[in-house]
């Protein structure tokens, strides 16, 4: 149902190309276009999602929202109040329009307009999605970054709001800058619309090697577009994707990518994709960027259009999944490089979704910290964990794919003793078990998380495969790895309450 409001009130917008909208970026001053030709955008102080701001109108369309302190519930009216006075904003402008499609698949893709206050945002949304001359949207996005709410006014929380309308199909934006609102709005919605069509949305990169299709699952920081931007396979996407029964389609057109640190020799794929008119967010402006340098903000993004990324999968398309990995940066140094998970166990650290931040990545921080974010999408699940965990596990019991969870992290100890896993292992580890080898190889169990590991794997070191054994003192080692498992209890405990039944083997023997 289209929302009255948005008959109420014209609109006035343009519908730009791509190279059109670089040139106005430029003649409208909007942001800085440096001596590399990169559009250098500043967002301060915004330079991030603001979850505190995120909002889902409670009414017919979101009855099966799992309201929260992530799913803020808003009235129908509140949120209408807001909307009106966003749409008297815009009546003084002319914005701009991106209308085309979320979702690569013909079958289920869902018609979107994206109207935006400044250009490099339509140019943005024209790279993120699937440009076509749609007859209607299925979802509006309208975003108004230099309109601001004023909270003693209005009923938001701050100046920023996001707002997403479920019955009504329209999300709005205000009062912040950052591009990645636009995106995961978009990625919120699917992830509501789709299960109701027997669809699994997924936060999480894909990848082709031959016939074996790939799932990358992972947090920020543990090499999720790293790892599936490598040379030997082919990208499907980076960061969203639908598993139908026809198999795995890309929710985008690009790769929204965290460049922090990035270089030619580590990241060869993603520092090729860098070419004139890239958007970059976050960055210090300057003639040529320092990717090194955080000084503005530890999220330093680029979108990169996939036509840009070679190799990649021009369809956006790919079969039904055969191996899948979970990704986490293991900052305590004791989860293995590798194990080959069960299906239980899969679907326990699915709903963990687990990383940790290290000191220095955030004020406050000096010692590691666990970071659990369930389904690997806690921010953008509008239903209950469980509800993508049983489709999760629907897929895992129709179709058996292999289940790796692999440690990007630190070994021989934690961060400040150990040492970082290095990439050229992570990714010898990945090609063994997309060839099909590590299927195939022999494991031991180690006793504290009950995972097993391979006893060999071609071309890595041996030492590095059980954590136990990399720790000068077994003893902290087993101290330290019985915390952790011990935070994954109470995590599952607290996020599903009577549920945790279902997991009771998963530490099985472990002491």
């Amino acid at each position: 149902m289209i929302h009255p409001l948005l008959s109420d009130y014209v609109i006035s917008r343009n519908d730009y190309n791509e190279k059109e909208l670089v040139t106005m970026v430029g003649e409208r001053r909007e942001e800085t276009i440096n001596s590399q030709g990169f559009i250098v955008v500043n967002n301060y102080p915004y330079t991030g999602r603001s979850p505190k701001d995120r909002f889902i109108v409670r009414n017919r369309g979101s009855r099966l929202v799992d309201f929260n302190h992530i799913n803020q519930p808003i009235s129908q009216r509140d949120f209408d109040t807001l909307l009106e006075v966003a749409l008297s904003y815009t009546q003084e402008k002319k914005l701009f329009s991106m209308k085309g499609y979320a979702g690569a698949s013909p079958t289920y893709r869902v018609p979107i307009e994206v109207i935006t206050e400044d250009a490099w945002q339509s140019l943005f949304a024209h790279e993120a999605f699937f440009t076509s001359d749609i007859t209607s949207p299925e979802l509006t996005i309208i975003s108004l970054p230099h309109f601001k709410f004023d909270p003693t006014i209005h009923p938001t929380h701050s100046e920023v709001f996001i707002g997403i309308d479920l019955y009504h199909h329209v999300v709005l934006i205000v009062g912040t800058k950052y591009a990645g609102e636009i995106k995961k709005s978009v990625f919120s919605y699917l992830n509501y619309m789709y299960p109701q069509k027997n669809i699994f949305p997924m936060h999480c990169a894909a990848s082709t090697y031959g016939s074996t299709t790939a799932l990358f699952f992972g947090l920020s920081g543990t090499g999720k577009t790293t790892l599936s931007m490598d040379p030997s396979m082919s990208l499907v996407g980076d960061d969203e994707h639908g598993w139908s029964e026809e198999g795995i389609f890309n929710f985008e057109a690009f790769s929204y990518a965290k460049v922090n640190g990035i270089t030619s020799y580590n990241d060869p794929i993603m520092w090729a994709a860098l070419q004139p008119g890239t958007i970059i967010e976050n960055a210090v402006e300057s003639t040529e960027l320092d990717f090194a340098n955080e000084s503005v903000s530890s999220n330093i993004r680029a979108s990169l259009p996939l036509e840009q990324i070679h190799p990649y999968n021009q369809t956006g398309l790919a079969g039904i999944p055969n191996v899948i990995f979970f990704l986490s940066a293991d900052a305590w140094g004791v989860l293995p490089p590798v194990a080959k998970l069960t299906y239980d166990q899969a679907l326990f650290y699915f709903l963990s979704g687990y990383t940790s931040k290290t000191p220095g990545t955030e004020r406050g921080i000096t010692t590691p910290i666990e970071v659990f974010s369930a389904c690997f999408a806690a921010p953008f699940i509008p239903q209950k964990p469980a509800a993508y965990a049983e489709m999760l596990r629907e897929k895992l019991a129709r179709y058996k794919p292999e289940v790796y969870l692999i440690n990007t992290g630190w070994t021989g100890g934690p961060f400040g003793i150990g040492s970082r896993i290095r990439l050229a292992d992570t990714k010898k580890i990945i090609e063994q078990a997309m060839q099909g080898d590590l299927a195939e190889a022999t494991y031991s169990i180690e006793p504290v998380f009950h995972l097993a590991i391979p006893d060999n794997i071609h071309g890595v070191d041996k030492s590095i495969l059980i954590p136990s054994k990399t720790w000068s003192d077994p003893k902290e080692y087993n101290k330290t790895a019985t915390q952790l498992r011990n935070r994954f209890i109470d995590n599952i405990h607290q996020l599903l309450g009577n549920e945790i039944h279902d997991f009771d083997g998963v530490f099985e023997n472990s002491e």
